[in-house]
């Protein structure tokens, strides 16, 4: 006797194992602690005022804060209820104001700063200014500056001021 396979009985066991397969994520993910909540708050207006997931009371995930009239205040990650991850902000008329990395809720890394046609970059290391800092108007760059701990040590106009005025390390 010659067996035919169907088609959709095939289908059918796919279907099954996945259907299994799934419901065992899912019964992992919610024996794994907590359960990850979509909040939100609201002005007295009621417009959104901030909105974000929360998993044992801290604050995880994307979150999203606003002003009042409505514009996005300033959008990045949580972790356990610290600003992690990379963050941006906004002023009230929706433009980029700043841009940058936190980890445990510290300034960290490389931030960009953004006033009129100024955009200032900056190296942080837990909040404070740690190396460079280079400032452009227009796209071009116009000062650079050093800092250690906070303190600027050195400032430079022009290229040939940094090569005649190096960082001393």
């Amino acid at each position: 006797m010659l067996w035919v396979q169907q088609p959709h009985i095939n289908f059918f066991r796919r279907y099954l194992k996945m259907k299994i397969y799934i419901t065992l994520i899912c019964l992992l993910i919610s024996l794994s602690g907590g359960r990850l909540d979509y909040v939100k708050s609201f002005y007295d207006n009621g417009n959104l005022k901030a909105e974000g997931w929360i998993k044992n009371e801290l604050k995880q995930n994307y979150w999203y804060y606003y002003y009042p009239q409505g514009h996005v205040k300033s959008k990045g990650k949580f972790q356990d209820n610290k600003k992690a991850g990379y963050w941006f902000y906004y002023n009230e008329t929706g433009l980029k104001t700043k841009e940058g990395h936190y980890k445990n809720g510290m300034a960290t890394s490389w931030w960009n700063y953004y006033k009129e046609d100024t955009i200032v970059s900056v190296e942080l290391v837990d909040g404070k200014r740690e190396g460079l800092a280079l400032y452009k108007v227009n796209g071009k760059p116009v000062k650079a500056e050093y800092y250690v701990k906070g303190e600027r040590t050195h400032e430079w106009f022009s290229l040939k001021e940094f090569r005649e005025n190096p960082i001393d390390l």
